[in-house]
């Protein structure tokens, strides 16, 4: 009976997913997640132990400890090899009761069904049998109701699932994960049917199947998903292992490396095998020229302005919050850069530095200046994205700035007149929610972080694009507050997110690295490491003449990147560096840096990371290969990392350091030397230099052309010490303040 039910999925699936792949693969649409394959982690992966978890502070995440309680009879009867108490105990934990989270060793918390799942997945060679042997017969009685005349879809899921969950390890257990993978394939979710297969070939590796097919489909799973270098490395993986083997696909045999070859085509998705910053034209090279002309220069803070703010600055020595050496958090999209200061968003041309337009008149701002400084607002909050043809900005009223505790809202702009569209304020359940780090478009719906009103609990969303209208929301975890300064009371850590191939990273800046699935929705796993520091009684006393410390006076931010499957990142206020290899996840490495380090950017062997100096980390062994001192005086701090050269705008002008060595090619001068400094990105043939003044492009030498030997242009100045002097230029100054 159950080896006719195994040939009769086995012919149904094989012309069933071909013939989806060809639908889905020319369909836009897809429809929503059927089911969640299970992302294997590792046991221990940081270096904390059981006993120093409870120490580590910082986010909280909830868990379980119910069921924590029952899992544990079923390690302890495991670890004494006693099977039939381990599988009695394991089974009064039904799929339906794995909900919750686990906490699984080392730092890591893990989804319950996920932490049960892959403990009995790694049994033994001893325990997988005698596991066998009390489920086999349970197993393959359930999967064999698939099959039934009058079985319904949504009940063969619901079977297998099961199957999955409870008896993965079972003769059966391949099918159902089988099962699964098709049903996530043909509802859109790619990532999910890849990981149902690739827990075939991990788990049981004898599969009838047949390994060769599987392979197949995961690729095909990874084209769809646009993992182009995880479909590139299979392919090859393919044509080298089995040379000359075909799969029969619609009725036909059919050379595996040529049908995906085939789809790829006829997807029209590109798969990049190597860098992608390598076959870029417009990537920086070499150093700036001293002639290096500036595009245009539009200063949103007037003179008028700069005035008062230095007068409130000068009257107001305590409770400073650095807004003196602030910069305006800024995205571009396409040939445009969009600026949010303290809640006035703007968008620029940047080919032409044309002002497109402006939530409201710089000025307006200037009332404002006078509390600013000791204001209770924590203006690291200020955030703003641009995709498709929307804005987003976090931001306040100006007329409400200083007010205490203020919640930050959420608005969506047209991107091409800066109308608004909606704000959070006006859609029901987001009326009181406080809106904190960068939301992260995907598609047509956008994921958000909010927190209550003098609250810490973290609550994820997931919101329209369009309207704002809520799809979905699920409690992230509480943070712990943190106080940069003593001078400065607790506020909020901002979050940080990072799409990749296989998940979307939340970076809490609070003690926690947080894995969700592609879509945002499910937590996949939870690494925790100190939090930071408790800040008790420590804002009572200072003395009126100290200066600010680095941590407030850089606004330094936490980072994240991800470079080949690693992530490496630092939070804000933790004085720890990291490297994480997502796949398992583990920690690779971390090494100490200073409190007010950011991680401003990374190419395939260094990390570069800024003070007042730049420092470059080997990414394999964490060690410092150079450093330079720098004259950073403000926020923004960053970097462009091209293909031979790091520049950083700093308050002196643009340093062109050697990527290999540090080595001071040369200092571009440019037209912001009365400011700060700040961000630095290219977009588009610009070089755009964003200061806590200005917005200033310059036409770089790769944009046009122009030679980049330093050895035949004139000599920029090289020492900030010697010349104190801005070179003349021909800068197209625009003071729009009014």
């Amino acid at each position: 009976m159950i080896a006719a039910t195994r040939d009769s999925h086995r012919g149904r699936e094989l012309l069933g997913v071909v013939a989806r792949m060809v639908y889905v693969l020319f369909s836009f649409g897809c429809l929503s997640t059927l089911a969640h394959a299970q992302v294997i982690v590792a046991a221990q992966v940081g270096d904390a132990s059981d006993e120093d978890e409870k120490n580590l502070g910082g986010f909280q995440v909830q868990v379980d400890d119910s069921m924590a309680t029952s899992f544990k009879d079923f390690e302890r009867f495991a670890a004494r090899k006693d099977w039939e108490k381990a599988f009695r105990a394991i089974g009064e934990i039904p799929s339906e009761k794995r909900v919750g989270m686990l906490k699984a060793g080392g730092g890591m918390i893990v989804p319950a069904r996920t932490r049960i799942w892959q403990v009995v997945a790694e049994l033994p060679a001893e325990g997988r049998e005698a596991f066998r042997v009390f489920f086999d017969a349970k197993a393959r009685e359930l999967l064999s109701h698939i099959d039934a005349d009058d079985a319904e879809p949504v009940a063969d899921i619901k079977i297998a699932r099961q199957v999955y969950d409870e008896y993965f390890l079972t003769s059966v257990g391949d099918d159902a994960a089988n099962l699964l993978g098709d049903a996530a394939f043909e509802q859109g979710d790619f990532r999910g049917a890849e990981r149902y297969w690739r827990a075939i070939l991990d788990h049981h590796p004898n599969t009838e199947l047949g390994e060769l097919r599987i392979q197949v489909k995961r690729a095909m799973a990874l084209l769809r998903s646009g993992r182009g270098r995880q479909y590139a490395a299979l392919l090859k993986d393919i044509e080298q292992r089995f040379p000359g083997e075909t799969v029969v696909l619609g009725g036909t045999d059919v050379d595996p490396a040529t049908f995906l070859k085939s789809l790829q085509s006829d997807s029209g998705l590109l798969v990049v095998e190597q860098d992608s910053q390598a076959n870029d034209v417009t990537i920086a090279a070499g150093s700036l020229p001293a002639e290096t002309p500036t595009a245009w220069r539009l200063q949103y803070l007037s003179d008028k302005g700069k005035t008062l703010m230095d007068q409130s600055v000068r009257s107001n020595y305590w409770y400073r919050n650095g807004v003196e050496t602030y910069v305006p958090p800024f995205t571009s999209l396409g040939s445009r850069l969009i600026c949010n200061w303290f809640g006035i968003v703007f968008a620029i041309d940047t080919t032409t530095g044309k002002l497109l337009w402006r939530s409201e008149k710089f000025d307006k701002l200037h009332s404002q200046f006078a509390q600013m400084p000791h204001s209770q607002t924590n203006i690291e909050q200020f955030a703003v994205v641009a995709g498709g043809d929307t804005v987003l900005a976090i931001s306040l009223n100006t007329e409400r700035l200083n007010n205490y505790r203020e919640p930050f809202r959420l608005v969506a702009y047209e991107l091409d007149t800066g109308k608004e569209r909606w704000k959070s304020e006006s859609v029901g359940p987001l009326k009181n929610e406080s809106f904190i780090g960068q939301p992260l478009i995907l598609g047509d719906n956008l994921l958000v972080t909010t927190h209550g009103r003098n609250e810490s609990k973290f609550t994820l969303r997931s919101l329209k694009l369009s309207d704002g209208s809520e799809n979905w929301s699920k409690e992230l975890g509480t943070a712990s507050q943190v106080q940069k300064s003593r001078r400065y009371q607790q506020q909020n850590p901002v979050p940080v997110f990072l799409q990749t191939d296989d998940a979307v990273l939340v970076l809490t800046n609070n003690g926690a690295l947080i894995a969700l699935d592609s879509l945002g929705k499910e937590i996949q796993w939870v690494l925790k490491f100190k939090g930071p520091p408790s800040s008790s009684g420590n804002n009572m006393f200072w003395y009126g003449n100290e200066p600010l410390e680095d941590v407030i006076a850089l606004h330094s931010q936490g980072a994240i990147v991800e470079e080949q499957g690693v992530a490496y990142f630092k939070e804000a206020c933790s004085n720890e560096l990291f490297a994480v290899d997502l796949s398992g996840p583990k920690v690779l490495w971390k090494r100490p840096v200073a409190v007010e380090a950011v991680l401003a950017g990374a190419d395939e062997e260094r990390l570069y990371v800024l003070t007042r100096e730049i420092m470059a980390f080997d990414q394999e062994t964490q060690k410092l290969q150079w450093s330079r001192r720098l004259p950073i005086a403000g926020g923004g701090l960053s970097a462009i990392v091209g293909r031979d050269t790091v520049y950083i705008f700093t308050n002196r002008g643009i340093y062109c350091l050697d990527k290999q060595n540090g080595t001071k090619k040369s200092i571009f001068r440019g037209a912001d030397l009365e400011s700060n400094g700040g961000w630095i990105e290219v977009v588009g043939d610009r070089l755009v230099c964003v200061s806590n003044m200005a917005v200033t492009a310059y036409r770089p030498p790769w944009s046009d052309g122009i030679s980049t030997d330093t050895t035949t242009q004139p000599a920029a100045t090289s020492d900030p010490a010697t010349s104190s002097e801005p070179p003349e230029s021909s800068d197209i100054s625009e003071d729009t303040s009014g």
